[in-house]
């Protein structure tokens, strides 16, 4: 076996890189930190935006988040769950004359009428990826945008833009989100809960970290780099944290978006973070606007959204936040709710976005052979988008390489 000695012009920390990476790769060198601490090189510049980049697990039903309410197709396959027009009881909020926004969702309309606020309609993943509707097979193939594929789409463009050698992405979720599965600058882990002062104190992660993956393996040197950066950057106080007056919701997808405004007022190189929110499957009891299941999820999507906009967004150009979901729902009820679908809507924000609703027009029509909404935008189209426009990716193709290449639809700026 052969010795390793650190030469004059390689300092301790580039060793550790050097044999933590090589050694163990991309898989292992990701690494699941307890509480969601996201590190990176001090000093490394940004290559453009923080996407945050957020799934609506369980096939959001993008006719209830975006109503056609001068369809009269719509309410006629939907009595139970479309939400009725601008000003009747429980009516949507008119957007542009066309469109309506579901009433839950009106905490976003600040950014609506800032202009930083997008809706793609007819959106989601096409059927030259996959046909299948199943949560497991359609999530898979969103997030690698491809089906059989090993490596997640931010996990191609972020080995394209970023050194390996750091740590600049965070995945809020107890095992690594497929997005960014093949990067090995990643760090997973769920979101901070009030109770878990495990990430107030600095010395108290890196006991952790050191208890678990001291020593001189390759892991241990992966560990050792953690315990590093750690202690270079000092302490983020998790615990302790209000900003812009901003109050986030205490449950769920806000307390991921309220420890990524801190990642990123601590100015740490994160450049990437991945949230996921449950709960989007709406079978039973899908509600309408005065109540349901759907009205409950849309309440605490829009509540977090509100307040990372207020904290982060209204005035902050270098972060840019982007929403998904597997599929929509069907044009028909089922019993309580609705199946599953084709298409959704996909969702941006920021102060780099061209406010409005984009894309091919949604196409609602009775004699459809499934009842569903066919996707004429595809997702990849408006995430090749943001990566070119707000990241300098060079090479989308390569990102998503099951794309078909079409025009950008406007939805980010340069």
């Amino acid at each position: 076996m052969t010795n390793q000695t650190l030469s004059p012009t390689l300092d301790r920390r580039a060793f550790l890189r050097r044999s933590a990476l090589a050694g163990v790769g991309a898989a292992a060198a990701t690494i699941a930190l307890p509480h969601g601490v996201a590190l990176a090189t001090p000093g490394r510049p940004h290559r453009g935006d923080l996407i945050v980049s957020v799934t609506l697990d369980g096939g959001m039903d993008g006719l209830a988040a975006l109503v056609p309410y001068h369809n009269n197709t719509y309410y006629n396959l939907r009595p139970q769950t479309s939400i009725a027009p601008p000003g009747q009881p429980g009516g949507c909020i008119d957007l542009d004359g066309t469109w309506g926004l579901h009433p839950a969702l009106a905490p976003l309309l600040g950014a609506w009428n800032a202009g930083h606020l997008a809706f793609v309609e007819a959106c989601g993943t096409p059927s030259s990826i996959s046909e299948k509707r199943s949560h497991f097979e359609m999530l898979d193939a969103l997030k690698h945008a491809g089906v059989g594929m090993t490596t997640g789409w931010a996990a191609r463009h972020m080995n394209r833009v970023t050194g390996r050698e750091t740590i600049s992405a965070q995945s809020f979720s107890s095992s690594l989100d497929q997005k960014l599965a093949g990067f090995g600058g990643a760090l997973s882990g769920w979101t901070l809960q009030p109770q878990l002062d495990y990430a107030s104190s600095p010395n108290k992660v890196v006991s952790a970290l050191d208890a678990s993956y001291g020593g001189s393996s390759p892991v241990g040197a992966a560990g050792q780099l953690l315990i590093e950066s750690i202690q270079d950057r000092g302490q983020i106080n998790f615990w302790d944290y209000d900003h812009n007056g901003s109050t986030y919701p205490n449950r769920g997808i806000a307390w991921s978006l309220r420890n990524t405004a801190m990642l990123a007022r601590a100015a740490i190189g994160v450049e990437f973070v991945s949230i996921s929110s449950g709960g989007w499957d709406t079978h039973d009891n899908q509600g309408n606007a005065q109540g349901g299941h759907l009205l409950n999820r849309f309440q605490s999507l829009a509540g977090a959204l509100a307040a990372f906009y207020a904290d982060m967004l209204a005035t902050n150009s270098d972060i840019t936040l982007v929403i998904t979901t597997e599929f929509g729902r069907l044009l028909t009820e089922s019993s309580t709710g609705t199946d599953h679908g084709r298409a959704s809507v996909m969702m941006a924000l920021g102060r780099h976005v061209n406010g409005g609703i984009h894309g091919l027009p949604t196409q609602i029509d009775p004699d459809l052979d499934d009842r569903a909404v066919p996707v004429r935008n595809d997702y990849q189209t408006v995430l090749a988008e943001m990566l070119v426009k707000r990241r300098g990716e060079t090479s989308p193709a390569t990102v998503f390489p099951n794309w078909q290449p079409s025009p950008f639809l406007g939805v980010f700026k340069n």
